[in-house]
């Protein structure tokens, strides 16, 4: 566009089955970029973290009001999509890593380029 690199956020969603390969599962109910990863997974499904969902692209950083608090649920069996809860501290941009029965989101940005000193820690219930 012009010279000018424009941003596209996407909500598609994929699955990866081993002997089958990837295949496209419903999309999201809004894009997600840069979300605490890999996303949180038990039996039963996998629930994706704050994230960008670009609607705050193209004002003032300083204005930026944070991240998306909607924790996204991907229910294997009905192949669909929910908001299941939010984030106390919707993050983007850090890892989510697995402690014992417990799940961690170690600092991560809480705005673009601002990052936290906070590291959370919870129990699924």
């Amino acid at each position: 566009m012009g010279g000018k690199v424009v941003r596209r956020y996407l909500a598609d969603a994929h699955r990866y089955d081993r002997g089958r390969g990837w295949s496209r599962v419903a999309d999201l109910p809004r894009p997600v970029v840069a979300a605490p990863s890999p996303a949180m997974a038990d039996a039963s499904g996998l629930s994706v973290f704050g994230g960008d969902d670009g609607s705050q692209v193209g004002g003032a950083p300083e204005k930026h009001r944070g991240f998306d608090e909607n924790i996204f649920r991907f229910n294997l069996k009905t192949g669909s999509w929910t908001i299941h809860g939010e984030s106390p501290a919707p993050r983007a941009t850090v890892p989510l890593t697995r402690r014992g029965s417990s799940w961690v989101i170690p600092s991560g940005e809480v705005r673009p380029g601002v990052r936290s000193p906070e590291v959370w820690s919870f129990s699924p219930r």
